[in-house]
């Protein structure tokens, strides 16, 4: 019975840790007339992770999200890109370019810093 209790203990512990060894923030910045922001259950954010989109558009907003994570787990760009798409879709941009990753560390701290580019499509 104490080596059932023990483990139980353990395993809460170990949840504890885990779930509590990642933090993320995000904001958004505009840079051009502000944008209504789009609804979440309609909104569909294109990413260009290279190059340039084929439409004309309007650069609207710097996009900023930060993660950090501890035991030295690097976070990588997946899971950056749903709080990059909510903050698209917060500005209202209608895709994402310019996507940059910035990676830094600090004894067991593994930062991933992702900047891009909210844009909106131009009527032709």
């Amino acid at each position: 019975m104490v080596g059932a209790s023990r483990s139980l203990w353990v395993a809460v512990i170990a949840a504890v840790l885990v779930s509590a060894c990642s933090t993320t923030t995000s904001s958004y910045v505009w840079i051009s007339e502000p944008q209504r922001a789009r609804s979440a259950a309609d909104c569909v954010v294109e990413l260009f992770f290279q190059g340039k989109p084929p439409r004309d558009f309007a650069r609207t907003a710097r996009l900023d999200v930060h993660i950090e994570r501890t035991s030295w787990i690097q976070p990588t760009i997946d899971a950056a890109l749903p709080a990059l798409k909510r903050l698209a879709c917060q500005a209202g941009a209608d895709a994402v370019i310019d996507i940059q990753q910035l990676t830094s560390h600090h004894l067991e701290i593994r930062r991933l810093h992702v900047i891009a580019t909210g844009i909106k499509w131009r009527a032709p």
